[in-house]
């Protein structure tokens, strides 16, 4: 359905939100995907010991606040924050956040942007019936990579009930987390998914070799696919079905 789309959570201002929307529009993307499944960030015991986090401190609030600048209420409210000893506007930004929005403001959403819309972070047939409510085009089973709630299912326990639930519905189902080669692409495809998101290879692709290191990142997930297809006995994406794959808990119970 989409070749790429805007990724961005919904904001408590709605200008915000649709100012970053017609500017997704105006760059040339296919699609708006919201990010739902976040109400809150989960208890991470090692925080403050990333990486990550380390980067985050070196940025500036000019670059963390870069989407919240088109309109004057966000120029006054931004001001504010840095009189307040926000200098680096992380708490502005994470306050305008509606990282787990009400499905209302979904339904707003689709009244300023003809782009459409595709929900990330479905975990339960009652999200997806939401989404699929509300007009998702698509949606993405996600648990956020597993970093917000520990016991969380992996994505693809959970895929093939979601994917039968929106069979004639004309939703798309997308599936991330835990990709890292390809025979674990051809195993979501098998169990219901129609594209399938790979993040962190390509990261670590960006940072060893920038873009190139991304492209090789690609290239070998698209060989070990083909690989494992031929392994399989698929000469089509159209082959691949449940058929080959079988859960590691059924192969334990006939030891």
């Amino acid at each position: 359905m989409v070749s790429y789309g805007c990724k961005t959570y919904l904001n408590k201002d709605r200008r915000n939100t649709k100012d970053i929307v017609q500017r997704a529009e105006k760059a040339g993307f296919k699609a708006i995907v919201v990010t739902v499944d976040s109400p809150c960030v989960g208890i991470r015991k090692n925080k403050g010991t990333k990486v990550g986090d380390q980067f985050i401190k070196t940025l500036k609030g000019e670059v963390a606040a870069k989407g919240f600048v088109n309109y004057q209420g966000a120029v006054d409210d931004i001001a504010k924050a840095r009189a307040s000893g926000d200098d680096r506007l992380f708490k502005y930004v994470w306050d305008q956040s509606l990282s787990c929005p009400k499905w209302e403001e979904v339904e707003w959403l689709k009244t300023v942007t003809k782009l459409p819309l595709i929900m990330k972070g479905i975990m339960t047939l009652k999200m997806r019936s939401k989404a699929v409510a509300v007009g998702a085009k698509a949606i993405i089973v996600s648990n956020h990579g597993g970093r917000q709630l520990d016991g969380l299912p992996a994505s693809i326990e959970v895929l093939p009930e979601i994917a039968d639930a929106v069979k004639g519905t004309g939703v798309e189902v997308y599936v991330d987390g835990g990709i890292r080669n390809g025979s674990d692409v051809l195993k979501a495809l098998a169990l219901g998914a129609k594209f399938v998101f790979c993040w962190r290879p390509a990261l670590w692709g960006l940072s060893m070799d920038g873009a190139d290191g991304v492209a090789e990142v690609l290239r070998t997930l698209e060989h070990e696919l083909k690989v494992t297809m031929t392994l399989c006995g698929c000469s089509r994406l159209s082959d691949i079905d449940r058929s080959l794959v079988i859960h590691e808990a059924k192969l334990k119970c006939k030891l």
